[in-house]
């Protein structure tokens, strides 16, 4: 059953011609580098072998996107009325039933109540033309329309063609749902489009991390230091404690004495945090942000429990003009830290580590009278409780 229920949905994806919301197409756009969402860009309202679809962005979840049935769409299509606004001061015959009979009569029209008032519609108010006739004496034509809100006979000089969004409404009934990834192999494939897996995972990355900036994703960081940056190393914060490179780290144990360089320094170390937006009291991802002397700040490597939240850390530190840690390593990097001397123990430093215990100066570059930091891995990380959570065996 399940089968035929997704061979039916395929079904219905394969006979609409290509239509994004506006969302939708932007959200494209900003995808600037990826390949396929410049070839859904190019496809959008091609004459291929597709009927329309509607495909939009789902507000609450950018895992899927939504589209309309072709057949809803052409069922919203022919039920489409030609509806119209009234635009004048005047125009409107008077609910006389005696010396209105006649034209009452060929419009199918019958007051409420003879000599009520008549009913004046808003400018904005789109009524549906029932009926209409021209008089042989004057050569008006009058015109029978039914509003949301009341009815009348009205000169036809007085109306106006509502300008009614066709598109909004396509986009607001009957919508189904579809993994972005599936969906779009579907799209490209209908258009003689062959990729390959790996860049299906690429774009659903890429365009989930694009929709989460759309939808203000920014808001969910937050930047910690001193204490706090030790309860966020801690893997129990994790919303998902045991995924991604957030999840394996080394450090996820929360180690007091290993984190304590960085503890010590609020200064000069602090942590970029990515709440989960739907359990703020948990994080999907954390870098450290150091305070460079050269009055920069630098986002160091990037744990997060899925790929595609790595990038919107590096959408992050681009919108608030912090340098990244590149690739090759060819950028020297100093601050300075405030503690002097020895540490007991220290954490496993992926860019920072070298340094003067004397003069506090660390790098990510070898400098003269600077030593490595190495990692003091003494077997206990995983065995590690810092407090009296009795839930730690948990994680």
């Amino acid at each position: 059953m399940l089968k035929y229920e997704n061979f039916l949905l395929e079904k219905l994806i394969l006979e609409s011609n290509v239509i994004y919301s506006d969302k939708f197409r932007k959200a494209l756009t900003k995808m600037t580098d990826n390949q396929i969402a410049k070839q859904l860009l190019e496809i959008e309202n091609k004459d291929i072998d597709v009927l329309s679809n509607y495909f939009d962005l789902k507000n609450d979840n950018e895992n899927v996107i939504t589209f309309t049935p072709d057949k809803v769409a052409q069922e919203i299509i022919k039920s489409n009325k030609e509806l119209f606004n009234y635009v004048g001061g005047g125009g409107c015959m008077t609910n006389n039933i005696e010396a209105n009979a006649k034209i009452f009569q060929i419009l199918g029209y019958t007051p409420k109540v003879d000599k009520c008032p008549v009913y004046h519609p808003r400018n904005d108010e789109a009524g549906e033309i029932i009926s209409k006739t021209t008089s042989e004496k004057t050569g008006k034509t009058w015109c029978y329309v039914k509003f949301p809100t009341g009815e009348g006979v009205y000169d036809e000089t007085k109306l106006r063609k509502a300008n009614i969004d066709l598109n909004k409404t396509m986009f607001d009934k009957s919508r189904q749902e579809i993994r972005i990834g599936r969906g779009i192999r579907l799209l490209l494939g209908a258009s003689g489009i062959t990729v390959r897996d790996s860049d299906i995972e690429k774009f659903v990355n890429d365009f989930r991390a694009t929709v989460k900036v759309m939808n203000d994703i920014f808001s969910n960081f937050e930047i910690v230091d001193g204490e706090n940056l030790l309860y966020w190393y801690h893997r129990k914060n994790y919303l998902e404690p045991n995924r991604g490179t957030l999840g394996t780290s080394c450090q996820a144990v929360g180690r007091p004495d290993w984190l304590e360089i960085y503890i010590k320094n609020p200064q000069t170390v602090k942590l970029v945090i990515l709440k989960s937006p739907d359990f703020p009291d948990k994080i999907i991802g954390r870098s450290l942000l150091w305070n460079l002397d050269d009055g920069h700040k630098m986002m160091d490597y990037i744990y997060a429990s899925k790929d595609s939240d790595i990038k919107i850390f590096g959408d992050y530190a681009k919108h608030n003009g912090w340098y990244q840690i590149d690739e090759d390593g060819s950028r020297t990097y100093t601050a300075h830290l405030t503690t002097r001397g020895e540490f007991d123990k220290y954490p496993s430093v992926d860019t920072m580590n070298n340094w003067n215990p004397e003069t506090g100066e660390i790098s990510n570059h070898s400098f003269p009278g600077s030593k490595d930091i190495i990692w003091s891995n003494d077997g206990d990380g995983d065995d590690w409780n810092d407090d009296d959570d009795d839930n730690d065996d948990d994680y």
